[in-house]
């Protein structure tokens, strides 16, 4: 994992966006697109991030919002306005209510816009406004998720990431995760940053490039905790399986687009033969891993819950 943070890139940002957006929000953007560029962090439309800050409402008042990541923005390429404002106060008066569907957060969400063109704001908004910091950053980094997807996730977290970093069992994201995560906080006023088991990682600072940094030092810490642990991977194959490998595909591929047509889908395939994925894809443990599903609920989106394990015949059979 590298950290992409640069100063001048940074001061590029403000130049061109803060004009219209303001300080804080151009950078919350240029962190935002740096955590969105690297997709062992976030997929294509996953990840959220926030940043608090006053605006002028249609009376002329001053009121504190919470300008966090729309619904339907990629990380990648978002802009300012991909950060519709939602008023705080009305946001955080929610911690009272009992209980609260869906439907009626998204709704409720949506009457606290100060723009009422913006698009939603994400299923994760209400945990970014509960948290007191600046700015939050939300990722689905994937060495984040080794560490939580076993029994004994906390006890691997604490070992990898080490003091305040706080872990909180699976809640699917809405109201209820973040209630949960809010009074977690509360319980560890201490804590730099928060893990949600089978989920994510939060991290949150006073700009947008110390909560940025932050995160990226708990994923690298995370990699650097996986790498020292015995590997349960197979051995990536050797060039002359790979070369064998890729020269089959062309004549499996083919056969496969036929039957695709037949079934009234017309497709293009994409073939991924490198050395790694050939060695995962013989492993003898392959049915249980695809049984498992995604490493994390927030990719389903992508990759779709389960995968279809297609046996083609050996040559000559």
């Amino acid at each position: 994992m590298r950290d992409r943070y640069e100063a001048a890139a940074a001061e590029q940002a403000v130049a061109t966006w803060g004009p219209v957006a303001g300080r804080a929000l151009a950078e919350r953007t240029y962190t935002s697109r740096l955590l969105g560029a690297d997709p062992a962090l976030v997929l294509h439309g996953g990840g959220n991030t926030s940043v608090k800050l006053r605006r002028t409402d249609v009376f002329g008042d001053e009121v504190d919002v919470c300008c966090v990541k729309g619904s339907g923005w990629d990380l990648a390429t978002i802009e300012p306005k991909g950060h519709p404002a939602v008023r705080l106060d009305g946001a955080r008066r929610l911690l009272a209510v009992p209980n609260l569907s869906d439907e009626d957060m998204v709704a409720t969400l949506r009457s606290l816009l100060l723009d009422q063109d913006a698009p939603n704001p994400s299923i994760e908004a209400l945990l970014h406004a509960f948290l007191p910091a600046m700015f939050v950053d939300h990722s689905h980094a994937d060495a984040i998720l080794v560490l939580t997807n076993h029994a004994d996730a906390r006890a691997r977290v604490a070992e990898a990431l080490g003091p305040g970093v706080i872990c909180l069992d699976y809640v699917k994201p809405g109201f209820d995760l973040a209630v949960a995560a809010a009074a977690l906080l509360a319980e560890h006023p201490e804590a730099h940053a928060m893990v949600l088991l089978q989920h994510g990682l939060f991290t949150w600072g006073e700009s947008a490039e110390a909560s940025y940094r932050a995160h990226i030092r708990l994923v690298q810490a995370a990699e650097v905790w996986i790498a020292a642990q015995p590997s349960a991977t197979p051995p990536p194959w050797d060039d002359a399986r790979v070369a064998a490998a890729q020269r089959r595909v062309g004549r499996v591929a083919a056969c496969l687009r036929g039957a695709l047509v037949r079934a009234g889908l017309r497709t293009v395939l994409d073939a991924r033969c490198d050395a790694q994925t050939l060695a995962l894809l013989a492993d003898e443990r392959l049915d249980g891993w695809v049984a498992a599903g995604p490493i994390t609920p927030d990719h389903v989106i992508r990759t779709k819950p389960l995968a279809c394990i297609a046996r083609v015949p050996q040559d000559g059979e």
